[in-house]
């Protein structure tokens, strides 16, 4: 019997941070990024729109205001933004969050400088795919997929920022 509840306290653990609600459709990955992200709004609803529409890579990193590991993983991808934002590098995060106001505490308490949206019906989240939280994707220029993560962990981190080092050199 404890072998058993030790079993599951490990898979639940080994879990990441949570599951969101199983994805409606998995398509193939967004051809035209710009057209993907303007399912996205803000948080107040109206359509989002990028600040700057063409970057060399972009990172979209799912997250929502409940997920621990999303909170950590925030201020990481700050740091790494303020580092190669020069060099091509746009950082979105997109919030999955039911309610804007909870993910609006979050990001007046981190106050990231990259751009923050929402995802009010799931229809980004969706199309990547996107089950656990955190999940980060990294896009080329074209919008093909160069790389997701699931979860946050050190080694994650660390394996992003020598892509987007390696792929972002002159």
């Amino acid at each position: 019997m404890k072998r058993w509840l030790w079993a599951a306290l490990i898979c639940v653990l080994g879990a990441g941070c949570a599951s969101s609600p199983a994805p409606k459709k998995i398509s193939a990955p967004a051809k035209n990024p710009d057209n993907l992200l303007s399912e996205l709004t803000d948080f107040n609803g109206q359509p989002f729109t990028p600040a700057r529409a063409k970057a060399k890579l972009r990172i979209v990193e799912f997250w929502a205001s409940w997920c621990v590991p999303c909170r950590e993983a925030l201020p990481a991808m700050d740091r790494m933004y303020r580092q190669y934002k020069h060099q091509g590098l746009e950082v979105l995060a997109v919030s999955v969050d039911e309610d804007p106001n909870d993910a609006l505490s979050i990001v007046a308490q981190l106050r990231p400088r990259f751009e923050i949206a929402w995802d009010p019906y799931g229809d980004v989240q969706t199309e990547l795919g996107v089950n656990t939280l955190p999940t980060t994707v990294l896009l080329d220029e074209r919008g093909e997929i160069l790389l997701r993560l699931v979860g946050y962990t050190e080694e994650n981190h660390q394996l992003l920022v020598h892509q987007v080092n390696m792929l972002l050199q002159p």
